[in-house]
């Protein structure tokens, strides 16, 4: 049995709570809120415990061990393998992981903004930005938007010492472009990466030529068409192109990103 390989699920709250221990119900909930997908992970689980307790957050109470202040951010530990993979990515990995952390979430228009505050390239970034998608760190929300997989990755992330504060974009660029959608008669507000995708697409460029103009990746430019027809109700480039209208914004997103 040397050579097989064996995929085990994620353990249900019953089994956490038993190899965790004699907790009472809030740790188990700030555990559980904090971990997010990660809860049903026993390894990850004690991890953040013994971290709890080092800490001194851990003390007995009249139901079993409580937790101190379970309203505090819960981390996970420096050597968690999450943790270890944003590493891996270079010096970029911690420092946008950090950036996501501390926004809360990331849309790709921020990310012009994101690369001058790190003093980074810009296709650098969005490469980067993507293999944190790919190894699980970051993941998109229904509007598209990259958030830490939880909490706790969140904790541990944000408090990266070289990762600056990062501007908010311009205030030109919170107008959005609005467009009809397909399926109704109601507006649909395009951000000015979208609808700049747009206008590149009706004029015949491919989804890597978007990304090189744009300075992002492919696989970038590919959430955004997903978010774009899941928000337009458009089926092809096509009816993209018919429904949105052109909005000359090459120029200012262009300056944006000079900036």
């Amino acid at each position: 049995m040397a050579d097989d390989v064996l995929d085990l699920d994620e353990l249900d709250d019953e089994h956490i709570a038993r190899i965790v221990g004699d907790f009472d119900g809030s740790a188990h909930q700030a555990l559980r809120t904090a971990l997010g997908p990660l809860y049903g992970n026993p390894g990850t689980v004690l991890a953040a415990v013994a971290e709890l307790a080092e800490q001194g957050r851990i003390i007995a109470g009249d139901n079993g061990f409580r937790l101190v202040d379970p309203a505090a951010p819960i981390k996970l530990p420096q050597h968690h393998e999450l943790l270890r993979r944003a590493a891996r990515l270079g010096h970029l990995g911690p420092r946008l992981l950090a950036a996501a952390a501390r926004r809360g979430e990331l849309d790709v228009d921020e990310l012009p903004a994101v690369a001058d505050a790190l003093g980074a390239d810009i296709a650098e970034c969005g490469r980067t930005l993507d293999l944190l998608v790919e190894h699980g760190l970051l993941v998109s929300d229904p509007r598209g938007w990259l958030r830490c997989l939880c909490p706790a990755l969140a904790a541990s992330a944000a408090g990266h010492a070289a990762t600056p504060r990062l501007p908010s974009p311009p205030r030109e660029f919170r107008k959005p472009a609005v467009v009809r959608s397909t399926g109704s008669a109601a507006a649909v507000s395009l951000s000015d990466t979208e609808a700049r995708i747009v206008e590149l697409i009706s004029e015949g460029f491919t989804n890597r030529r978007i990304g090189a103009q744009l300075g992002l990746s492919e696989k970038a430019v590919e959430r955004q068409l997903t978010r774009l027809f899941a928000k337009t109700g458009c089926r092809s480039r096509v009816e993209l192109v018919t429904i949105a209208p052109r909005r000359g914004r090459a120029a200012a997103l262009r300056g944006w990103r000079a900036a």
